[in-house]
């Protein structure tokens, strides 16, 4: 993805005033480093394959779930009406173990 089309939203800016205030909560205060992460949009370095379902799932199958998929985001119902489905077994779960 061209970093043009990227956007940092005031969702992205807010996501990232959160997570250096978290960052400041567990100790890290470094001034260089916090005015970093509020500057450089961390999602602009992201590839956008990491971060589909697909990837997900093979990643799932590399680790021996066999019976666990991703298809759509936890609360979107317009995905859940078509059929999308999360699923996964005790089995998986239990060999995670």
């Amino acid at each position: 993805m061209a970093l043009s089309k990227l956007t940092d939203t005031f969702r992205h800016k807010g996501l990232r005033n959160n997570l250096i205030e978290l960052l400041r909560a567990k100790g890290i205060l470094d001034d260089n480093v916090l005015n970093a992460m509020t500057i450089i949009p961390r999602h602009f370095f992201f590839d956008s394959s990491f971060l589909g379902f697909d990837t997900l799932n093979a990643y799932f199958r590399k680790m021996g779930l066999r019976d666990t998929n991703l298809a759509r985001k936890m609360m979107d119902f317009k995905e859940r009406r078509e059929g999308a489905e999360n699923y996964t077994t005790a089995q998986d779960m239990a060999d995670l173990l």
